[in-house]
């Protein structure tokens, strides 16, 4: 967002020129190959593919590109660290919280001999089913 409004066309066209000559240079591609270069009053510049990221509206295009990302990427950052440590701790928070209800709860409904009796007749259950799955 910040890069599209301090960037005009010409700067991200000079930008996009200097990361095509990265890549023609990392293939491997002739490096004397010429190309006309838009400078920002509207003259044309020729120079050739290896000299692209040399040109002085180049490097000034690129630093304010790669400023305006480190900013970006700093302020995305102190926004979101602390919001993601508030939010860990509100959630281990919370879930005590609702362990405890469901244990307070859970505890004032049923009785100690309802619920062990439940809960053997469940496993007892489970126990069979399982048993006639693996032995049947």
């Amino acid at each position: 967002m910040v890069l599209s409004l301090t960037l005009d066309e010409n700067k991200v066209q000079l930008i996009c020129m200097r990361i095509l000559a990265w890549f023609w240079d990392w293939v491997g591609f002739d490096q004397t190959k010429a190309v006309d270069l838009l400078m920002p009053d509207g003259s044309c510049q020729r120079t050739v593919m290896g000299m692209v990221p040399h040109v002085g509206e180049v490097i000034r295009a690129w630093d304010k590109a790669t400023r305006g990302l480190v900013g970006s990427l700093l302020m995305a950052t102190f926004a979101t660290v602390p919001l993601a440590i508030w939010f860990v701790d509100y959630s281990k928070r919370r879930g005590r919280d609702i362990l405890a209800e469901c244990h307070e709860r859970g505890a004032a409904l049923v009785e100690r001999d309802v619920l062990r009796k439940e809960l053997g007749g469940y496993n007892r259950a489970q126990f069979l089913k399982e048993a006639r799955d693996r032995y049947a």
